[in-house]
């Protein structure tokens, strides 16, 4: 057994105890199991790929022995009817009955029932498939039903990441830098400052980098050209 059919062995009897993907990829990266390209570490939805595919695959196989076992009912069908002509051809023939055409006849017969019998256990080879393929067929709606609410969650959690990003946004955009009474704004990559004084606004220059330091010495300067 490959390693990989050793991973989904487990996978499916830990699915059939009733545990979540998530629960299964934390017992899988707690044993240690590498993952299948062997690289990172299980997440639900690593696992629910993977179970899903092996789903998948798994009724196809069933769909393809359904497929050659009623090929097989129908080869016998067809057998069993020409058994039958023939055993009808030689009881009409009654004047050509001989000791070799009734032993022929008593093995045709034995051969009839052998291939009710055979009929028999298709059937119930058949049934046994119909069971698996309806069980497959409910674990992987319920394994759908499964990734769609997952990926309905993630993107109302991405929404979610957007609009908190906005609003982070929004608040440090309507944050006013003030500096020593000197309103701090940005316009064109270039910080100014600017201040109201006696009625009329005055505008320092700062540059692309907003240094307080720098911003400190250019507004002494300002104030000592105003006062001189």
């Amino acid at each position: 057994m490959s390693s990989k059919e050793k991973v989904m062995n487990n996978i499916f009897e830990l699915r059939e105890k009733g545990l979540s993907y998530e629960k299964i990829a934390e017992k899988l990266n707690k044993e240690k199991i590498s993952t299948i390209s062997g690289e990172g570490k299980w997440h639900r939805m690593s696992v629910s790929r993977l179970y899903l595919k092996e789903v998948e695959d798994q009724i196809k196989r069933v769909g393809l022995e359904l497929e050659r076992t009623q090929e097989k009912v129908k080869k016998k069908k067809q057998e069993r009817s020409n058994l039958l002509k023939e055993v009808d051809m030689i009881k009409q023939n009654k004047h050509k009955k001989n000791k070799e055409e009734l032993n022929k006849i008593e093995k045709y017969r034995k051969e009839v029932k052998q291939v009710k019998q055979k009929n028999i256990e298709i059937r119930e080879e058949l049934m046994k498939s119909h069971n698996v393929t309806t069980k497959l067929e409910k674990e992987l709606n319920k394994v759908k039903q499964d990734n769609k609410k997952l990926l309905s969650k993630v993107k109302q959690s991405g929404k979610q990441l957007v609009e908190n990003s906005i609003k982070v946004k929004q608040k440090e955009k309507s944050k006013k830098i003030n500096i020593d009474g000197w309103s701090v704004q940005k316009s064109g990559g270039y910080f100014r400052m600017f201040k109201k004084i006696n009625g009329q606004v005055h505008g320092i220059y700062i540059g692309k980098n907003l240094d307080k330091k720098i911003a400190q010495k250019k507004i002494k300067l300002f104030n000592k050209k105003l006062n001189g």
